[in-house]
């Protein structure tokens, strides 16, 4: 993830909406949905998976 988005998150999210965001950093579409179905999507308000993996989240009911 970008500084510019991290840096929303956690800075000017919370700033403006008083809601904080905790960035939790991923390394692969596929490292973010074993945590996804580790967690059955607990802990994640929002996430940016690639469009063509999109499939395979609605096949576990993760988004």
């Amino acid at each position: 993830m970008s500084f510019t988005r991290r840096r929303f998150l956690q800075g000017t999210l919370a700033a403006k909406t008083g809601i904080p965001a905790a960035f939790t950093p991923y390394g692969t579409n596929d490292e973010l949905m074993n945590s996804l179905r580790a967690s059955d999507g607990e802990g994640f308000d929002v996430i940016m998976p690639t469009v063509d993996r999109v499939p395979g989240y609605l096949d576990y009911n993760l988004i």
